[in-house]
């Protein structure tokens, strides 16, 4: 028996709570992080997130 894929919703809240716990430079780093905390996606994927939850690219990296 397979475990379900975690939701939308459930990545989401990870994305806010690894960006408001440190700095992220880049996509490609916050796929690693997600990666680490078991939420697989792609690139397009998680930049649909980001935009989803306002996220903004500042200098030095992601902010919410």
């Amino acid at each position: 028996m397979h475990a379900a894929a975690p939701s939308t919703a459930e990545r989401r809240a990870a994305i806010a709570e690894l960006l408001a716990q440190r700095a992220v430079r880049s996509q490609a780093e916050l796929l690693g992080l997600l990666e680490e905390r078991g939420f697989g996606c792609s690139q397009p994927a998680l930049s649909r997130d980001l935009r989803a939850l306002g996220v903004a690219k500042v200098a030095g990296g992601y902010q919410l």
